[in-house]
């Protein structure tokens, strides 16, 4: 029993030797890996605002329908590229053909209408209204005496009171008719008025534009391209899909084309802290994709006068202006980073900002001299980007500055 014990115990005190020696081994090793060193050279340091923002364009122009009508066929379709004055769609013309032969139809009559104004007095037209007057009031007279001789023979029994009745009422409608040969022998022998004529000629003037509009209208059908660009929206059916059932209204927007190679830009937002910073005109490097492995440069183009609220954050909105071909499928309203380069300084000592150490409330680096030692160097920076800073003093191209454990600051 004893025996078995002192085993265990001579068990335990190896394995205490064993975990310590190991303990011991992985001290010495974390002294003996080396520290990281950096030579000094100069590079460009550049401060940037970053960002993102949607992709436009600045040459756009809607596709409206000038007219309504049913679609005699389509010959565009989303996506593709067209040249100014391309035929797009074309629209029926049977609609208008029927309004344009009513509004011919009303703009003869006023024609008439004005014509017969401006030629008054008409001897012509004088003489038949005195005919018709001179008839209306023969037979009115021609009446009168009829109903006199009638009350004469009732008197003495030979005619009924009905009679009288019937020839009264008769009279009356005839001495109604001579009120209206005076008045149209009134009119007719006087000239018109001026008003009058002004008023036919103003009703023929607008029937005269209404005409017109829709001989226009008539020409319209063909509804065409406005810009060179690709078709990015389009609201009716493709080509290949259209099946001769689709009408549209006047004035609807059926699509837009967009100018995918020129004159691009970055609409975006930067935050209140920032807007200080920024001036019209800024280098602005743009990303294409998410790696940020394809630039393209830009300018600063515009910058809001006035900025948007959202919540408790203000933003003001900016304009960048693309310089450069993308060089890829382009798809307005994507999404792209980018950096406005506030200040750049060129081929400046630098080092990386890991490298930057403090000691004694001093701001350097620790230099490695050419004997091996190890010391601590001032040195005054300058400008700084997210991986290096600029070294203004301590330092000179082809130093060699080492990373220490526990160094950097």
């Amino acid at each position: 029993m004893k025996t078995a014990f002192k085993v265990i115990i001579l068990i335990a005190g190896a394995a205490v030797v064993l975990i310590a020696g190991s303990r011991l081994a992985i001290k010495d090793g974390e002294k003996d890996q080396p520290d990281q060193i950096h030579i000094v050279k100069k590079r460009n340091i550049r401060q940037s605002i970053r960002g993102h923002g949607t992709l436009e364009s600045s040459i756009k122009a809607s596709i409206t329908s000038p007219v309504s009508g049913p679609l005699d066929s389509i010959a565009a379709s989303l996506g593709l590229k067209v040249k100014k004055g391309d035929i797009l769609c074309e629209i029926s013309q049977s609609n208008i053909k029927r309004e344009y032969s009513v509004a011919k139809a009303e703009l003869d009559k006023s024609a008439s209408e004005l014509e017969e104004l401006k030629s008054l007095p008409d001897t012509d037209k004088i003489a038949e209204a005195k005919h018709n007057l001179e008839k209306k009031e023969s037979q009115v007279e021609e009446l009168k005496e009829s109903i006199s001789n009638k009350k004469v023979l009732l008197e003495k029994g030979f005619a009924a009171s009905r009679e009288i009745e019937e020839l009264e009422n008769q009279l009356q409608s005839e001495e109604y008719e001579k009120e209206l040969s005076e008045k149209n022998l009134n009119d007719v022998s006087q000239p018109a008025s001026a008003e009058d004529i002004a008023l036919s000629e103003a009703k023929y003037a607008k029937l005269k534009a209404e005409l017109e509009t829709l001989k226009e209208q008539m020409t319209e059908c063909t509804v065409k391209a406005e810009i060179d660009g690709t078709i990015v929206e389009w609201r009716i059916p493709d080509a290949s899909a259209f099946d001769g059932d689709e009408e549209i209204a006047s004035g609807s927007v059926i699509g837009t084309i967009a100018d995918l190679q020129k004159d691009l830009l970055v609409k975006a937002e930067v935050f209140e802290r920032d807007i200080q910073l920024l001036k019209k005109g800024m280098e602005v490097v743009i990303y294409r994709d998410s790696s940020r492995r394809y630039p393209v440069k830009g300018t600063l183009s515009r910058i809001s006068l006035v900025a948007e609220t959202r919540g408790m954050i203000r933003k003001f909105p900016i304009e960048i202006t693309i310089n450069e071909e993308m060089g890829q499928a382009v798809r307005l309203g994507k999404t792209l980073e980018f950096d406005i380069v506030v200040r750049e300084q060129k081929e400046v000592l630098s080092i990386p900002l890991a490298f930057l150490s403090q000691r004694n409330r001093k701001k350097g680096v620790w230099q490695k001299k050419s004997d091996g030692s190890v010391v601590f160097i001032p040195v005054n920076t300058g400008i700084h980007d997210e991986m290096y800073v600029q070294i203004l003093s301590g330092l000179k191209e082809n130093d060699t500055i080492v990373l220490r454990k526990g160094s950097s600051s």
